[in-house]
């Protein structure tokens, strides 16, 4: 009896005997347990649906609190989650193939120019306005989102091509109390390198610069190796994202004492959007390499426009402004020529494998710019510059350091680089239409067709644009309604900060 007793549980063996009294008391209890299962279930679908990228959505983004002064919301730091690192051989991105051939010529790259360290919930002004405030809150729940599911989506992939042999072994996650200083001061370690004419044995024979990329002050020399100097109070860094259009930027941005543009975005006929002044213009190889680009055409001295002092053509061959926008053959017809014949000085970058030297570099580069190159800067030496393919790793490298998850093992876009170095010899950036707005959309370029469609453009494909991007509203010390209203991503440049 005593043993029995211990071995066997009197509810359960009376309910299989056919005890009544049992199944009436266990029947409600076993139902209230499916229905409260089936009600957590329903709730956590519900809650992923709305966050939008899975359990991780609160940890990564929360809505800080308004403060009892209903036009400023309180400044609070939320420190991320770390999951560990997805395993070497882990990850893959499907249909990630660089479109070297097959694409659309006039789209070189989808380069409209970028993990967060931690999101700083800066001090914001947007006047007495409660329906202000929801909108300024459900734009960046849903660009913050967005940004991160791309991420993740990606991370998930398997069976990636790592094309440019990237070790992600070396790669050591920060602590994730890391602050905009740290990755100041990181970037400042990582400087400006330029090829100069004693960087390789390949090269002695060529003409290279003898002025300075940044800048132009007297007694200045050329160096391979630029220590980074607040060289301008105000930089204006202009993606060619298609947010721009209507966005009537253009005022603003040329009062910037540095403006900053990229690959063949032209300024003609789209003034009052993005302005009409440029400083430097970076462009990828293939621009520089491919001849529907026809990258470049000697500056012409014309009386119409300026770009930082050098006169320039800025009148489209169709004669006509905003309206001649609609297909790229119109885009051709406005005359590409133009938009080269606008820069006064150009930065041309090409990327190298992960671990290349640069003798490696020169004998087997991304595409074949060289020949080209110094036959330029035999015509115009100081108006042609060419980035250390290794410096681009470098900036690789900060981004991954700085992201929660790997990152795909492809170079970063030129937006990129230009944020990366703009930041080293600026006090302050502003980055337009680059973080999704208000004026999201779903057009890749501001000059292209109205009628395309493609979010890869906005969220990344081949390069890590969302990480990028969500990276640098990281470092954002400029209010929500700035970024996501009036579309102006704030930075603090290098100088801003005392010490390393």
């Amino acid at each position: 009896m005593g043993e029995d007793s211990l071995t066997s549980t009197p509810t359960f063996s009376s309910f299989h005997s056919g005890g009544s009294g049992s199944k009436m008391r266990l029947l409600p209890i076993f139902i209230c347990l499916l229905l409260a299962t089936a009600g957590f279930i329903l709730g956590y679908m519900v809650y992923v649906s709305i966050a939008g990228v899975g359990s991780g959505a609160k940890d990564y983004f929360q809505m800080s609190p308004i403060t009892r002064n209903p036009q400023v919301y309180s400044r609070t730091k939320y420190i991320l989650p770390r999951p560990p690192l997805i395993g070497e051989g882990d990850q893959s991105y499907d249909n990630l193939n660089r479109p070297r051939s097959g694409s659309d010529p006039n789209d070189p790259d989808n380069d409209q120019t970028g993990l967060p360290v931690s999101l700083l919930r800066v001090n914001q002004d947007v006047g007495r306005d409660p329906d202000l405030e929801r909108k300024v809150e459900l734009i960046k729940m849903r660009a913050i989102s967005k940004l991160r599911r791309s991420i993740l989506n990606g991370a998930k992939v398997k069976g990636h091509l790592n094309e440019y042999g990237v070790d992600f072994s070396k790669l050591k996650p920060k602590s994730q109390r890391v602050t905009a200083k740290a990755v100041l001061c990181r970037l400042k370690k990582a400087g400006i390198k330029l090829i100069a004419q004693n960087s390789v044995g390949a090269f002695a024979d060529k003409v290279f610069p003898t002025e300075p990329l940044f800048g132009n002050r007297e007694g200045d020399t050329f160096s391979a190796s630029v220590e980074p100097q607040p060289l301008y109070k105000t930089c204006a860094v202009i993606p060619n994202s298609a947010a721009f259009d209507g966005a009537r930027h253009g005022i603003d941005i040329d009062s910037h004492d540095f403006i900053m543009r990229f690959n063949n975005a032209p300024t003609a006929g789209y003034e009052s959007d993005v302005g009409s002044l440029t400083s430097l213009r970076i462009v990828n190889s293939q621009v520089v390499t491919k001849p529907q680009f026809h990258f470049p055409r000697r500056q012409r001295n014309s009386p119409t426009n300026k770009v930082k002092g050098h006169p320039i053509n800025t009148t489209s061959k169709s004669g006509t402004a905003s309206d001649d926008r609609t297909t790229r053959a119109e885009l051709a017809a406005m005359d590409v020529d133009a938009v080269w014949e606008a820069t006064p000085k150009f930065l041309v970058w090409d990327p190298c494998m992960y671990s290349a030297s640069l003798d490696d570099w020169v004998k087997k580069p991304d595409f074949p710019l060289f020949e080209k190159y110094f036959n330029l800067t035999k015509e115009e030496r100081n108006r042609f510059y060419l980035l250390d393919c290794r410096l681009i790793w470098k900036f690789w490298e900060i981004l991954q350091e700085y992201s929660f998850v790997k990152i795909y093992g492809n170079p970063p876009t030129s937006g990129f680089i230009g944020i990366m170095l703009s930041l080293q010899v600026c006090e302050r950036v502003n980055v337009y239409e680059y973080i999704p707005s208000v004026r999201e959309s779903a057009r890749c370029h501001y000059y292209g067709p109205r009628n395309e469609s493609n979010p890869s453009c906005t969220y990344g494909a081949w390069h890590p644009v969302s990480a990028e991007k969500l990276f640098f509203l990281s470092l954002s010390d400029g209010t929500d309604k700035g970024v996501f209203i009036d579309g102006v991503l704030t930075l603090p440049g290098i100088s801003t900060i005392k010490s390393c």
